[in-house]
């Protein structure tokens, strides 16, 4: 898929930047991320302190802007997870961002927009009769060689081991 050029691109990346600093705090030193973009442009969100070590982000594909707009935070893991953006230390940016949003989030009007069809799909789940139904099937007609990975071969049975020294 192809990256976000053009003004439309450009657009995404400066409403998702703009949002993304006035999210970061700037009182807190040591609280801060270094963000590089496509182009190589650098940006630093936060108050950097010389005792830490800033995380870093490399955007490699600006379509991390429209997820992020789209889907909030769980966009920016859809992204990742494309290979749109890398982290040098993946756990430290990811508190730093959770520290930096009050664990609030990322989320834009857009984002709400974005989450309508999963709306849609948790009203189709909704335990009438009939929703039950579908419930039941998509959770658990899985076919008994699936169940055999795991559960007893013999009886199909679930267990659980106790250790010694359990309660």
């Amino acid at each position: 898929m192809p990256r976000l050029w053009g003004p439309l691109g450009a657009l995404l990346r400066r409403v998702v930047l703009a949002r993304l600093g006035s999210l970061w705090p700037t009182d807190r030193p040591g609280e801060a991320l270094q963000v590089t973009l496509p182009g190589g442009e650098t940006l630093r969100f936060g108050a950097a302190s010389r005792e830490v070590r800033l995380p870093r982000v490399q955007v490699h594909d600006d379509r991390l802007f429209l997820r992020l707009l789209l889907r909030g935070e769980m966009g920016g893991g859809e992204s990742y997870v494309a290979g749109e953006w890398s982290a040098d230390d993946l756990p430290a940016t990811i508190r730093g961002f959770l520290r930096a949003t009050g664990a609030r989030g990322f989320e834009s009007p857009l984002t709400y927009l974005g989450q309508l069809p999963a709306l849609r799909r948790h009203r189709r789940a909704a335990n009438s009769v009939s929703g039950s139904e579908r419930n039941i099937h998509a959770h658990y007609d899985l076919g008994n060689a699936f169940y055999r990975l795991f559960l007893d071969e013999e009886t199909m049975a679930y267990s659980c081991a106790l250790w010694p020294g359990d309660p």
